[in-house]
């Protein structure tokens, strides 16, 4: 029997994905031997490919009206609200993207599920937030969230991942000055771009841009003025 080419790709990836087992080492002992029925081996430059393909489609059940973002396993739908008729658009687009998770059998955690309206300062003003929920279940509404490693807020600022960001930066030059006390120049500049500075700068591109009047309380903070 002959196969074509996509068969035989095809063939390929079911001998990879399909009669894989797995056990636990602990202390040198190992464990018997179980079947995994689902998942992907970690580690494979296959597996994040197969990944990307099997979550591919799922944009597919978006409206017009509405936008999918993925990375990796996090999915952000996102949509303009101007009015209830928007709304509507967005609950319909939850439901379908939890109709799609059924069918391909995706666990979602819906816990982790979150719903965050980014806004000018007055735009709710007298206004209630709407609620949406993924079978039956509320998503809470929070004012921040932390995304692929950024922190920010409902009014688009990063004040919080700035501040988080500075503190560990301090921290970490504490556990440098404490575990390296007679540590050279070179070998302080090592460790400042390798456990410092790679952290300050991760999506300094974003957060880099900061309020007017942020930047004033700052440069008045570290400037000494003249005395007279």
């Amino acid at each position: 029997m002959f196969f074509s080419e996509t068969q035989c790709i095809i063939e390929w990836i079911k001998n990879f994905l399909t009669d894989r087992k797995q056990r636990v080492r602990v202390n040198g002992k190992f464990s018997c031997w179980a079947k995994v029925f689902s998942g992907i081996p970690q580690g494979s430059m296959l597996g994040s490919l197969l990944f990307i393909i099997f979550i591919n489609d799922s944009v597919d059940f978006c409206d017009i009206n509405l936008k999918l973002y993925l990375f990796a396993d996090d999915a952000k739908l996102y949509c303009h609200i101007k009015d209830m008729l928007d709304i509507d658009y967005l609950q319909r687009g939850i439901d379908n993207f939890a109709k799609w998770t059924e069918r391909w059998q995706v666990t979602l955690n819906i816990g982790k599920c979150k719903v965050m309206s980014v806004h000018h300062r007055r735009y709710l003003d007298g206004r209630a937030s709407p609620n949406y929920v993924i079978n039956n279940i509320r998503l809470d509404l929070v004012e921040e969230i932390k995304d692929l490693g950024a922190i920010y807020d409902s009014l688009l600022l990063f004040d919080k991942h700035i501040n988080v960001k500075v503190n560990k930066a301090y921290m970490m030059l504490g556990i440098i000055k404490r575990n390296f006390e007679h540590i050279t120049r070179n070998c302080f500049v090592t460790l400042y771009k390798s456990l410092v500075r790679l952290d300050l700068e991760y999506a300094n591109s974003v957060c880099g841009t900061q309020k007017e009047e942020w930047t004033l309380i700052k440069s008045s903070v570290y400037r000494r003025e003249p005395q007279s």
